[in-house]
């Protein structure tokens, strides 16, 4: 997975004309914030990551955790293949990996406040849209 500091405009997948903000892309080499967040924030946050748009291939295992040696993982939860968005009440979008919900949760990882505030009261979830081919 790629790392981007939070907060930058995510340039990793299309985002159209929208404004729109990297948060939790982390990586070992760099040191991330801390701190607790509230259950109600974990609870929304896991909802979303459960329903990902902008699947890539192959996956991202966390960092973090101890590596494993066995196949198929025996805890999936620490790896993603997508990402999550959601729009604040300003209208502006934050792209977050799925893996966001394992750093929240395992590794106590404390995303931006703003990005907090836009899962507790967001303006609109990000969605695939579906392909629809065109005659030419």
């Amino acid at each position: 997975m790629s790392y981007f500091t939070d907060l930058t405009r995510h340039t990793y997948s299309p985002t159209g004309d929208d404004l729109v903000l990297n948060v939790g892309w982390l990586d070992i080499a760099h040191p991330f914030p801390i701190g607790e967040t509230s259950a109600e924030f974990r609870s929304l946050l896991c909802t979303l990551c459960k329903s990902p748009m902008i699947l890539h291939r192959g996956f991202h295992s966390c960092q973090f955790c101890p590596k494993e040696n066995d196949w198929p993982p025996i805890h999936p939860e620490r790896r993603g293949n997508g990402q999550i968005r959601v729009k604040d009440k300003e209208g502006i979008w934050y792209a977050a990996p799925t893996m966001i919900n394992h750093y929240v949760v395992e590794h106590a990882y404390r995303p931006p406040d703003d990005f907090i505030k836009a899962v507790l009261d967001s303006a609109e979830i990000g969605k695939d849209e579906p392909f629809i081919p065109t005659r030419e």
